[in-house]
């Protein structure tokens, strides 16, 4: 129990990561209070933790529909970033964030740029959310740019990603749907 030695860097991380679950569980709303009670606390302890917390709150806010202030987040985050995973989780989450303020070609570059050191990192996570989030950033430029991206990748896109998730986004690419954040 972190409180119990009284480890304040534990507690904020653990807020920092509970409003995490919340936004990936669609609670956003009850996610928020933590990661901001997080960020103030993790302040005391410097900025080398800070890009986790505030890429978090990027993604709370994208998904609360203010990606103006997720912008800001993320910006922030991705100039404290210091290790490539999280420097790539990071620019993976500006691109869509670009993407839902309406710059799909920006944020295809974006991703575009970072796609060789994704596809190559060690943590399968990684690969995961590149893909994730590269289908629905393709996917809000129409079904046939879908449908080549996911010709071109589907070998990596079977090991790596769930196959309801493609269906999802083939639905919403022939539907041509507002992007929406889902990672």
């Amino acid at each position: 129990n972190f409180e119990n030695y009284s480890d304040t860097f534990g507690i904020y991380s653990c807020k920092s990561n509970w409003g995490n679950t919340l936004c990936r569980k669609g609670q956003a709303k009850q996610a928020l209070p933590l990661l901001l009670e997080a960020e103030e606390g993790m302040q005391r302890h410097g900025i080398v933790h800070l890009h986790i917390v505030y890429n978090n709150l990027a993604v709370c806010y994208l998904m609360l529909g203010d990606p103006r202030v997720a912008g800001k987040y993320i910006t922030l985050a991705n100039k404290i970033a210091q290790n490539p995973m999280p420097m790539l989780i990071t620019m993976i989450n500006k691109a869509c964030i670009d993407a839902s303020l309406g710059n799909v070609e920006v944020a295809l570059t974006e991703l575009e740029e970072i796609e060789s050191q994704a596809l190559s990192h060690p943590v399968s996570n990684v690969r995961k959310r590149y893909f994730e989030n590269r289908m629905l950033v393709e996917c809000s430029k129409g079904d046939t740019r879908l449908e080549s991206f996911l010709q071109k990748y589907q070998k990596q896109l079977d090991a790596e990603i769930d196959k309801e998730l493609v269906f999802i986004y083939k639905k919403m690419a022939a539907k041509h749907e507002s992007i929406l954040y889902l990672s």
